[in-house]
């Protein structure tokens, strides 16, 4: 692979913050708009934006296309560390595990089965879960990997066996 760059740690995270705003305009919709209304449908709508259109967005793009929004901007591509093959699709869900479970905590009430308000995030579910706690370690072994790994590959990517890139410019 010595004719790939590889990506930055300040491409990825301009590449994550990027990626944060389709769902900041979504989530301001979805808190100012939809959830008032109180409805069957206006919960039907939550669920699509806060569940269905982050796996679209992270696991069928990155899949389908080997980036998200963000890693496009950042001229970025993940690819797998076989260079004859792209990511699979478990590569892709295994890189993503750890963000999928962080998305789903604030529900973890709603599982436990506590009174469930989708308008609030549950943060006593939050505090006293161990699983944030594990989270919380993972995604420092996360950075850390990033930051010193000479090919800059964030644990979930030793992980996966993916490699994200700078594209070729043309």
């Amino acid at each position: 692979m010595t004719d790939k760059e590889y990506s930055t740690f300040t491409g990825r995270i301009l590449a994550s913050l990027i990626d944060l705003i389709p769902f900041g305009l979504l989530s301001l919709i979805n808190f100012v708009v939809i959830l008032p209304l109180d409805t069957p449908a206006a919960h039907t709508t939550n669920l699509l934006i806060t569940f269905i259109f982050p796996f679209f967005y992270y696991i069928y793009l990155q899949y389908r296309f080997g980036k998200t929004y963000g890693k496009w901007v950042m001229k970025l591509k993940i690819i797998n560390t076989n260079p004859s093959k792209k990511p699979t699709l478990q590569q892709i869900l295994i890189r993503e595990l750890g963000y999928i479970i962080l998305h789903c905590l604030p529900y973890v009430n709603l599982i436990r089965g506590h009174d469930y308000q989708p308008s609030v995030i549950q943060m006593p579910a939050l505090a006293d879960s161990y699983l944030s706690i594990i989270l919380a370690v993972y995604f420092t072994a996360d950075i850390l990997t990033l930051l010193f790994s000479p090919k800059r590959r964030a644990l979930h990517d030793l992980i996966s066996g993916t490699l994200v890139i700078r594209e070729q410019r043309k």
